[in-house]
């Protein structure tokens, strides 16, 4: 190893291109470099202001950053702040004028997020920062780096040593990294025999179309794959309060957005009325760049390497950690980013030819409705039996996702297994079409994790559970959850034995967590306040609970306004319908024996022992049975000093007294 090549504490590192490529490396150097006892001078090049709004800020992508991205930043003790945030992504839908699938994040330890690259849409205001270019590049400076503002117009690597070229004059690095991607300005960069990656140009666009459409898109991103358009796909995603589309084809898009705005496969996507807040044409990478490392310099992200039409800053992730560990731990000769930096560009390269293939057989089928539907079938049958690898379901995940390699997803669709099983489908489906003699609408089918809502623990809400739960406790695609306000069960048809001591609570009453240990649910403790249905939540006093299906079995609430009571006696009123009331019910009647006991006058006696039951159905009539028996035969033996013969018990229905047959059976009226 030459020493001549090797990082010291004194050593000077160039990074041109402040980027999430240049951001990351120096992010890399500055974390790899201390766990090392090295802290290099790390200098980043980056004219531009990532604050700035509409295209001078970003790069015009979609910005979504996909889950191994999300979960990557770990590594590097990085947060994404909240206010950078503009949307939690939970699924892909996939829009085909044959069907629609939605396939929902299988990752739980991981998040896809969707993000302003720069500071907004050229027509819009936030009041706070949202670039994640300008929080990455914050980041990197506030852990050591020292950023110029300056623009770098050439690079020259020498013999003697590695310059940047700026307005002021030429510097001298001991290793200089290139991460400008192929948005930038072309560098003349001589000594290497660096070209840039070849390129295909997308079209994207900020659509404000107000709050609630874009809230309509919800947490999903939307992908649209229409035939004979001669584009590779289309994606919609909500981005706070506006609607980001992109436009990727092999050329610059011909087809315009309204075009496909209005085909019936986006049908709802969007109202009618919108505006265009930003638009632009990014350039895309598709190759693997010539020349893209030699002796004290290395290209990193786009400006090297970058996955197909997915996970760009993924990519910036993966190479800027590969060329620090490089640098750190060997070199900065050609020699050493040879064997420790160029295997990986490879590789992304080699599954970028697997992911070209991938979507050039997409392109070509997706216009053939019995294939498409054969694909939905297969997806459909490996969600009714999750026992199997369901090899379609990741499949078509890592295509949208950018959460496998090309390779592997072309494995797990196209091997043998997979092959046979998708050719048997598409001649079953073929056959099933020829002979119905009638076209089928368009399908739907959602794949992934569902979110049920079971509001209510009576009797409606705790047998819809166990139905449920034994119907979905092996498929993790299913998240059940029950809110009631009581953390338990209650048998209602015993309450009255409960109010008038014939039976201990604990008898009638079954806590809904004992029940977790066996079932696969979950249970919220809180009192449903209402409800938003466009948003598909549940207002509780715990907050806000989303939703896919809801069942609400949340009883009735007892009313006495048909007494006729004014407002203060209605608030005396006892109903019985909770353990609670039950339990008031009992403390109410010992009450009135301990007011009646302390008084001799007779009239007073039986305004406290006069007891009113209205209501003569199942119910009323067995209070009154056990109000007599409680009174009867215990109460009345600890309150020798009451006058039995001024007890009263009155049943009400309809506002007429039932007296002669209870008169009959009790010696009540």
């Amino acid at each position: 190893m030459d020493s001549s090549f090797q990082i010291t504490a004194k050593s000077s590192i160039a990074i041109v291109g402040g980027g999430p490529a240049g951001a990351l490396t120096a992010l890399h150097l500055l974390h790899q470099g201390a766990e090392r006892g090295l802290k290099p001078k790390i200098t980043i090049y980056e004219p531009r202001d990532f604050s700035a709004l509409g295209p001078p800020g970003c790069k015009g992508c979609a910005g979504i950053l996909s889950p191994i991205l999300t979960r990557n930043l770990r590594e590097l003790k990085l947060i994404i702040p909240e206010t950078i945030i503009m949307n939690r992504l939970e699924e892909y839908a996939v829009h085909n004028p044959h069907t629609r699938i939605s396939i929902s994040n299988p990752e739980k330890d991981a998040e896809i997020i969707a993000v302003f690259r720069g500071g907004g849409p050229r027509l819009s205001n936030f009041e706070h920062q949202v670039s994640f270019d300008g929080w990455l590049l914050g980041q990197a400076a506030h852990r050591g780096a020292q950023l110029r503002r300056q623009a770098v117009t050439g690079i020259q690597i020498g013999a003697g040593g590695a310059w940047v070229q700026t307005g002021e004059g030429r510097e001298e690095h001991d290793l200089v990294v290139l991460a400008a991607g192929v948005g930038a300005v072309p560098l003349r960069v001589s000594g290497t025999g660096y070209a840039r990656p070849k390129t295909v140009t997308a079209a994207a666009y900020e659509i404000d179309a107000g709050a609630e459409a874009a809230a309509r898109l919800g947490k999903t991103v939307h992908v649209l794959l229409i035939p004979k358009v001669r584009l590779i796909f289309s994606a919609l995603v909500s981005k706070g309060p506006f609607i980001n589309v992109v436009l990727l084809g092999k050329q610059r898009p011909k087809s315009s957005l309204e075009d496909i705005l209005r085909h019936p496969a986006a049908e709802g996507l969007l109202p009618e009325g919108y505006t265009v807040a930003c638009r632009c044409h990014p350039r895309i990478p598709v190759t693997l760049a010539q020349g893209y490392f030699g002796d004290r310099f290395v290209a990193v992200g786009d400006a090297a390497v970058s996955r197909l039409y997915k996970d760009g800053i993924g990519s910036a992730f993966l190479t800027a950690r590969a060329a620090a560990l490089t640098v750190l731990e060997h070199s900065t000769s050609a020699t050493d980013f040879k064997h420790y930096y160029q295997p990986l560009c490879r590789s992304i390269t080699a599954h970028n030819r697997w992911g070209s293939w991938l979507f050039a057989l997409n392109d070509r089928v997706q216009a053939w409705a019995v294939f498409v539907l054969a694909q939905q079938r297969l997806i459909s049958a490996e969600q009714a039996d999750l026992s199997g690898p369901r090899r379609f379901t990741h499949a078509a995940w890592g295509m949208f996702s950018g959460s496998y390699n090309y390779g592997d997803i072309a494995w797990l669709a196209l091997g043998p297994v997979s092959l046979f099983k998708l050719l048997t489908t598409v001649f079953a489906e073929g056959g099933r079409r020829l002979f119905s003699g009638r076209r089928s609408e368009r399908r739907l089918l959602h794949v992934g994790t569902r979110r049920i809502l079971i509001l209510g623990g009576g009797f409606a809400g705790t047998t819809a559970l166990k139905y449920l739960v034994k119907s979905l406790n092996r498929n993790e695609n299913f998240e059940t959850t029950l809110v009631s306000e009581d953390n338990f069960f209650v048998f209602t048809p015993l309450l009255h034995e409960v109010a008038l001591g014939a039976i201990e609570s604990r008898r009638i009453a079954y806590p809904f967590r004992s029940l977790q240990s066996r079932d696969r649910f979950s249970f919220v403790r809180a009192r449903v306040t209402g409800f938003d249905l466009e948003k598909k939540q549940v207002l509780t006093s715990r907050g806000a609970l989303e939703y896919d299906y809801m069942v609400i079995g949340l009883g009735v609430i007892s009313s006495v306004a048909e007494l006729n009571l004014p407002k203060a006696d209605a608030t005396k009123v006892l109903t019985l319908g909770t353990l609670r009331s039950a339990r008031q019910i009992r403390n109410q009647i010992i009450d009135a024996f301990e007011g009646a006991s302390g008084t001799p006058a007779v009239e007073k006696q039986r305004q406290y022992l006069t007891f009113i039951v209205a209501g003569g159905g199942y119910r009323g009539v067995q209070i009154v049975s056990e109000l007599h028996d409680f009174i009867f035969r215990h109460l009345i033996r600890v309150y020798p000093q009451i006058d039995p013969g001024n007890i009263r018990i009155v049943l009400v229905e309809t506002g007429k007294l039932i007296a002669a047959e209870m008169d009959r059976k009790l010696g009540v009226y």
